[in-house]
């Protein structure tokens, strides 16, 4: 039985990737696109393209900057005031199931009813759907062997269960 330790940082983490691969496509879009929208209007007020250029990277970057700052502080916000997210959870994975528990709850999920498994530089996301995880901070193990053994078991139990269905 594996014991974690989250944090909001954490939670933010999660959030983060998970709107990055649900939306990634159409949030580089919008970032792109914005630019090009603020410098079209500046040049209809009859600003240079330079003035236009330089006005629509400021205005850009602050509404974006902006975004993600109020993003991030919700996602944070949500995660201290809902009862189970932070804190200590202990988390079990078995060729079966995927166990959870922490002082508000817990479960069992079949691997077959797991969405994805991803891993980033600092953590491991077991997505149960497309925008909810367990997440597991690579600082939860006690060496680089546990964390490779960890992640080879899940991609071979999900592999499994999902080549079984």
């Amino acid at each position: 039985m594996m014991h974690i330790h989250l944090t909001e940082e954490d939670y933010w983490e999660m959030n983060k990737f998970a709107m990055f691969k649900l939306y990634g496509k159409g949030m580089l879009i919008a970032v792109c696109v914005l630019p090009v929208a603020i410098t079209i209007i500046f040049r209809q007020l009859d600003f240079s393209w330079v003035q236009a250029i330089i006005a629509a990277v400021l205005c850009s970057t602050f509404a974006n900057g902006m975004t993600y700052i109020r993003t991030k502080r919700k996602i944070k916000k949500l995660a201290r005031e809902s009862k189970g997210i932070l804190g200590d959870h202990q988390l079990e994975i078995s060729e079966q199931e995927i166990r959870w528990s922490n002082d508000m709850t817990s479960g069992a999920t079949q691997w077959k009813g797991l969405e994805s498994f991803n891993e980033t530089k600092n953590y491991f996301f077991i997505f149960i759907n497309k925008a909810s995880a367990h997440v597991i901070p690579k600082r939860s193990f006690e060496s680089q062997a546990e964390e490779v053994q960890f992640a080879e078991q899940v991609r071979t139990y999900m592999k499994t269960a999902h080549h079984n269905t």
